[in-house]
């Protein structure tokens, strides 16, 4: 099972750099975060958060035998429900 391929890394790194783009801005931008503007970079990191979590999750207890018959790609592991949760939320407070 593999966790992350090279394109993931990519979203990692383009994360990594909006990241410190504004920790370096932030008192410059509080007044003018636009959520709209990055979507496309917060679903791709969303995807990639949710690969490892899910990976992680299976790790974990993947090999219990009253887990057998799970469908391991829809399984949400907690790391991936707290973005998850922060995504939606910042997604209502620009609406």
């Amino acid at each position: 099972m593999k966790a992350i391929n090279s394109e993931d890394i990519n979203v990692i790194q383009a994360l990594r750099k909006h990241r410190n783009d504004l920790a370096h801005n932030l008192p410059d931008r509080l007044d003018i975060i636009h959520i709209d503007q990055n979507s496309a970079l917060l679903e791709k990191v969303k995807g990639v958060i949710f690969k490892l979590s899910n990976y992680r999750t299976y790790m974990e207890i993947g090999q219990e035998a009253e887990l057998k018959g799970v469908d391991w790609n829809s399984v949400k592991g907690h790391e991936f429900l707290i973005i998850e949760n922060i995504v939606n939320n910042v997604k209502i407070l620009n609406q």
